[in-house]
């Protein structure tokens, strides 16, 4: 039933995207969604946030650089985080670190995001993590990633498992000159519907 449902987005914000105006967008999506005002709602969402993802990288210069934040986690002295054996880091960024790792209970390599200790350290936002990560368990989608764990080190930071996925990231790739428009399309169409289905269990992507 997701997948079809899934499916009849897909060939809905298909159809509403190449028509050239906000209008024509929104006449399309009345008459073929034909009174199913959640559908309508659903793919003007994707429709608005993949103008929104489309014009960020469009302007956006090969040189920026993301925010490299230098903390690093204080449980990494005996190279381990849970059952995950750290071997690299990955990347940071405002909300933490992103380790590359090896489960030595499934046996498999997983990234390993270390939340910032100062955010783990306010109830509030704890709680906000928690509530999240609970919620993202139940997202099945192509373009949210799968999440294999979560848990808190003995210092008290917490962290989150997920697929240590191989190629070029985002930024990589606007390092190397700007994406063509068709390419920008295909990526603000995978990254919206991946947010659709993030908010649609309850996630806010901020």
């Amino acid at each position: 039933m997701q997948s079809r449902r899934w499916s009849k987005l897909q060939e809905l914000f298909d159809g509403a995207s190449k028509l050239p105006t906000d209008t024509a967008q929104a006449e399309y999506l009345r008459r073929v969604c034909a009174g199913d005002a959640a559908l309508e709602r659903e793919v003007s969402a994707l429709l608005a946030a993949d103008k929104v993802a489309t014009s960020r990288w469009r302007a956006r210069s090969p040189r920026e650089t993301v925010n490299t934040s230098t903390f690093t986690t204080r449980s990494l002295g005996a190279r381990r985080i849970g059952p995950y054996r750290i071997r690299s880091r990955l990347g940071s960024g405002r909300f933490g670190v992103v380790y590359e790792a090896f489960d030595e209970q499934l046996l498999r390599d997983v990234a390993v995001k270390v939340i910032a200790p100062r955010l783990g350290q306010d109830q509030r936002l704890r709680r906000d993590f928690l509530s999240a990560v609970r919620a993202l368990s139940g997202v099945e989608h192509v373009n949210v990633f799968a999440l294999y764990g979560f848990g808190e080190t003995p210092s008290g930071e917490l962290y989150i498992a997920m697929p240590r996925y191989q190629g070029e990231s985002l930024e990589q790739r606007l390092q190397r000159g700007p994406i063509a428009a068709k390419p920008v399309g295909v990526i603000g169409r995978q990254v919206a519907s991946g947010l659709l289905a993030g908010h649609d269990a309850g996630v806010t992507h901020g």
